[in-house]
């Protein structure tokens, strides 16, 4: 194939790739939504956390505590709140928020440092309507998620 055939080739290629749009909402069946939902249950049921007592700790009584998970070992100690969205799949996410503002050094906190959260991408669905009596409008989406918390050094300005 010549230069100039190739540079058409691969400009068509790329005009069909920019018109499939993979975030374009689709129509799917109720046993389609239903295969997401089951998808997302199987790949993230071991990485459930706990959210079912609401955890209302102090960064004083995290620092004195500092035993069990991660999340309350860590310099930057974080619980867990659960996300509702019935329009999403899953409609149920975990997310951090961070306990302390500072970090904890030698049973205290000090502010001398900073706690933030640490962010993850997750893929998820949305669904934005009905196409039909039994089929719904579903398209993927990309949020960002608190996933835990670490202990950085302030920002400072010159």
């Amino acid at each position: 194939m010549s230069g100039c055939n190739m540079k058409l080739v691969s400009l068509f290629v790329g005009s069909l790739l920019m018109l499939s749009d993979p975030t374009a909402p689709k129509c799917i069946t109720e046993d389609g939504l239903n295969k997401l939902i089951e998808e997302f249950q199987t790949r993230y049921l071991d990485k459930k956390v706990s959210v079912n007592v609401p955890d209302t700790r102090t960064c004083m009584q995290a620092a004195e505590e500092m035993q069990g998970a991660e999340n309350n070992r860590s310099v930057s100690p974080w619980r867990y709140r659960l996300d509702e969205d019935v329009n999403r799949i899953p409609s149920k996410i975990a997310f951090a928020e961070c306990i302390c503002q500072g970090c904890i050094i030698d049973k205290r906190e000090n502010m001398s440092y900073n706690s933030r959260s640490v962010d993850a991408w997750l893929r998820i669905y949305r669904k934005t309507g009905k196409c039909s009596e039994n089929k719904y409008k579903v398209r993927k989406d990309f949020i960002k998620v608190p996933v835990g918390c670490t202990c950085v050094v302030p920002n400072y300005t010159k």
